[in-house]
C-alpha cells in the first residue's frame, strides 16, 4: 500500500503523533535517517541512533505496511513501519523508544550485568531509561493503529499489528567482544583517563580533605579523557558526565562514613540541577562544587562525636546488610572487646548496635519495597530478618506503617 501525502502533510502527522505521545519519530530511506521529530529527547548514552535505526529496520525488508512492535534489549520498545510513498520509494518510520513498564532497581541491575555496561555509563544509562515514556504493548499497538490510519486512511485491527523481537535480542554494541572494543578505542585514541586523579579525588572526599580538592581544581582547566557517552549531543554528553561525577563523589563520601540517606539526597539535588539546566556549559566548575560539597559533608561528620571505631562499625554494617551481623564479628573487625564496643557505640550513637542494625536493614528494605517486585517475605529473607513477622513488626515500629502499606504508597 502507498501513502500519498506531501512532505508538509507528513510532517504535520508526525508532529501530532510526537507531541501527543512524547515518542520520538525518525523517518528514513535507503538506510539513512532523513528527518526526526524528537524535541527534548535524551539520546541513548551508548548507541548511536543511526545504529538503532538500522538494526531495527534491516530485518523487516520483506514486511511492508503493517506496524511492528520491536525491542532491542527487552526494555526499550519501538513501533516500526516499512512502506512506500507515491513514487514507490521505500520509506521507514521508527516511533520510540518507550518502556512497557517501569524499570525497577532489580531489572536495571540485571540489565547492566547482562550487557556488561561500562562503569562510567551506568548513571547516564539509568537517567536515560528514567526519561522514557511508558506505554503498555496494548497502548503501543493503539498508537500503531492510529498512525496506520493517518498514513493510509484505512482502519487496521490491533490484532494485525505484529510483535517481534530483534534477531539477536541485543544491540550490536553489546555483542562486540570487550577486548575488540578496547582495541578500537586505542586506535581512535579514545581511551579513558588514567584513574590516578580519580583515586586521589576519591580519597580526598573520603577523608573530608577540602583544601586538597580546591588545590587540584585550581590547577585543572579541563576534564580530559572522561570519554564520550553521547557523541552527537555535546550538552547531553556533559550532563551524563556530570551525573557520573555525582555518583563517584557520592560513593566516596559513603566510603568515608557519610550516611547513605544524606549522600543520596544530595545526589538527587545535584542531578536535578543538571537536568533543569538547558545548556549546562560548566562541567568543570560543577564537578569541583560536587566534590567539595561531599568532602565538606564528610569533614563535618568526622568532627561529630563519633570516633573512628564507631564510624568503622557503621560502615561495616552498611556493607553487610545482607548477611547476619553479630556483636562478636563487629568487635573482631575493630579489635575491641564486645562489651566495650557495645558501651562505646551506645554512648556515641544513642542506640544499641542491635537496634542500629535493625534500623539500617529497615531503611534498606524501603528501597526494595519501592523499586522491586520482590515479595515482603523475599525481602525479609534476603535482609536476614528472623522471619516475615519479625520484619513487619520492626518496620512498623520504626516507620509507623507496615511494609505492605509503604509498598502500596510507593507503587
Amino acid at each position: 500500500m502507498l501513502f500519498s501525502f506531501n512532505d508538509k502533510e507528513l510532517d504535520f502527522i508526525c508532529s501530532m503523533i510526537q507531541e501527543n505521545t512524547a515518542l520520538p519519530i525518525m523517518i528514513g530511506s535507503e538506510g539513512r535517517i532523513i528527518k526526526e521529530f524528537a524535541p527534548n529527547y535524551h539520546e541513548h548514552p551508548l548507541i548511536e541512533k543511526h545504529d538503532i535505526y538500522v538494526q531495527l529496520l534491516d530485518h523487516i525488508q520483506g514486511r511492508m505496511d503493517i506496524p511492528i512492535i520491536k525491542t532491542v534489549n527487552k526494555l526499550e520498545y519501538y513501533l516500526c513501519i516499512h512502506t512506500k510513498d507515491k513514487e514507490e520509494r521505500v520509506v521507514s518510520f521508527l516511533i520510540g523508544p518507550c518502556l512497557v513498564e517501569k524499570v525497577t532497581q532489580q531489572a536495571f541491575y540485571h540489565y547492566i550485568e547482562s550487557y556488561k555496561i561500562p562503569r562510567y555509563a551506568k548513571d547516564p544509562l539509568h537517567a536515560y531509561l528514567q526519561s522514557l515514556p511508558i506505554y503498555t504493548k496494548f497502548h503501543l499497538s493503539r498508537i500503531g493503529q492510529l498512525f496506520y490510519y493517518l498514513l493510509y486512511r484505512t482502519p487496521i485491527d490491533p490484532s494485525e499489528i505484529i510483535e517481534e523481537g530483534s534477531s539477536s535480542g541485543k544491540l550490536r554494541y553489546f555483542e562486540d567482544d570487550m577486548e575488540f572494543i578496547m582495541s578500537k578505542k586505542r586506535a581512535e585514541e579514545k581511551l579513558h583517563h588514567d584513574n590516578l586523579a580519580e583515586r586521589k579525588l576519591h580519597n580526598w572526599v573520603k577523608e573530608g580533605l577540602t583544601e586538597e580538592i580546591k588545590e587540584f581544581f585550581s590547577s585543572t582547566t579541563t576534564l580530559d579523557g572522561l570519554g564520550t557517552v553521547t557523541k552527537n549531543n555535546p550538552v547531553r554528553n556533559d550532563k551524563n558526565l556530570g551525573i557520573t561525577m555525582v555518583a563517584l563523589a557520592s560513593r566516596a563520601a559513603m566510603d568515608g562514613g557519610l550516611h547513605s540517606e544524606i549522600a543520596y539526597t544530595v545526589s538527587d539535588m545535584f542531578i536535578q540541577r543538571i537536568e533543569d539546566d538547558p545548556s549546562f556549559k560548566q562541567l568543570l566548575s560543577f564537578t569541583k562544587e560536587v566534590f567539595l560539597e561531599y568532602a565538606d559533608l564528610v569533614r563535618k561528620m568526622k568532627t561529630d562525636n563519633f570516633s573512628k571505631t564507631v564510624v568503622s562499625v557503621q560502615q561495616y554494617i552498611y556493607n553487610h546488610l545482607y548477611t547476619k551481623i553479630d556483636l562478636e564479628t563487629l568487635a573482631e573487625h575493630v579489635h575491641l572487646h564486645p562489651n566495650y564496643l557495645s558501651r562505646l557505640f551506645k554512648q556515641q550513637v544513642g542506640v544499641t548496635i542491635s537496634e542500629y542494625i535493625l534500623q539500617e536493614k529497615a531503611k534498606e528494605a524501603k528501597n526494595w519495597l519501592a523499586y522491586s517486585e520482590l515479595t515482603i517475605t523475599e525481602i525479609a529473607n534476603q535482609l536476614n530478618f528472623h522471619d516475615q513477622s519479625h520484619f513487619i513488626k520492626t518496620f512498623k515500629r520504626i516507620y509507623g506503617i507496615t511494609p505492605k502499606q509503604y509498598q502500596l504508597k510507593k507503587h
